[in-house]
């Protein structure tokens, strides 16, 4: 985190001192080098003078945070609805059941019946397909995401 202050500050920004645009933040990246060199690059962009040298620090607060995440998801839209697109519909359903209901066992059948995921081998094979193309972390990590912005976008178009 620290490397991430010290990009920003570069950039003539600081997090404000109630620390709520840290906390969105680190809750958004998740500790993903590359989501959290692209969200520091958008706030840079939609935040930072042209000549941070001679500025004072722009604060950073969690509106800033929400406006930021909102316009690098509108940026990504088309890439995550193609990669979406090109997921097996198992895979896809699987997925989004894993962003909005985390689970550390996605193959149980309570959480099959709820989510209506197929039942058995299918679940497993979808499972193993969302780790080999590196959407998902294997069991280990509980099948977490590995894409927090995409998880982001698949909150974002479900509550739309």
């Amino acid at each position: 985190m620290s490397w991430t202050v010290l990009e920003l500050r570069d950039m003539g920004l600081v997090f404000n001192s109630l620390e709520e645009g840290l906390d969105r933040f680190l809750k958004i990246v998740q500790g993903h080098f590359g989501d959290t060199l692209t969200l520091i690059r958008r706030l840079g962009l939609m935040l930072s003078h042209p000549d941070a040298t001679n500025q004072s620090l722009i604060e950073i607060g969690e509106q800033d945070v929400e406006e930021a995440l909102d316009s690098v998801l509108e940026d990504f839209d088309c890439a995550f609805e193609a990669l979406l697109l090109l997921l097996p519909d198992t895979q896809t359903h699987l997925l989004e059941c894993l962003v909005l209901d985390p689970t550390q066992k996605p193959h149980s059948a309570a959480y099959a019946i709820k989510h209506d995921l197929p039942r058995g081998g299918t679940i497993q094979g979808a499972l193993k397909g969302l780790e080999k193309k590196g959407l998902i972390y294997d069991s280990e990590h509980h099948h977490a995401i590995a894409m927090p912005l995409l998880a982001q976008w698949i909150k974002q178009k479900r509550n739309t």
